[in-house]
């Protein structure tokens, strides 16, 4: 058994325990303050990670379109290695490529058996969920078509007219 102490009347002790509600022993948990407090502490949180997560993931999808251009001339070089006539491949029709199916591709390369040559029609690459477009060269460099981006926030101008009613 805990021992008590008597209180002074007037005391500060005596106050907060009279100013409080007294807790049956089976009452356990947090207050509506420390919860909210918590909730708008995750909230703010998740509201700086959220745009910057969007960020990192559209550059990463974006460096997969790359990867899989470039990935792409190195196959279709290799088949060309081989050949001994003229071919024309697309990613669905160049063999040891394991194509991404998220990532669009239009174009194709041609080889010239005569000449070597290399061709390119339109090889670009992009992928599903956003991001650059990548433009494959007869060289195997690659260059970048940037997305363009529309701001969320719209502004518009008022003049003094609008606010007079002439």
């Amino acid at each position: 058994m805990a021992k008590s102490v008597p209180l002074q009347v007037g005391s500060k002790k005596e106050e907060t325990i009279m100013t409080r509600k007294p807790r049956l022993p089976n009452e356990k948990g947090f207050t509506l303050i420390e919860l909210m407090i918590v909730v708008t502490i995750i909230g703010i949180l998740a509201a700086i990670a959220t745009p910057n997560f969007i960020s990192y993931r559209t550059k990463g999808l974006s460096s997969a379109a790359k990867t899989e251009a470039r990935d792409f001339y190195t196959a279709a070089l290799a088949y060309f290695s081989i050949a001994d006539r003229n071919r024309t491949v697309t990613r669905a029709t160049c063999p040891n490529f394991g194509a991404n199916n998220e990532i669009k591709h239009t174009g194709n390369l041609s080889y010239t058996a005569a000449t070597g040559a290399v061709g390119i029609t339109k090889p670009e690459f992009v992928h599903t969920n956003g991001g650059d477009t990548y433009i494959l060269a007869t060289d195997g460099s690659i260059s970048t078509k940037k997305k363009k981006t529309e701001s969320a926030l719209t502004v518009e101008t008022a003049t003094a007219e609008d606010f007079t009613g002439d």
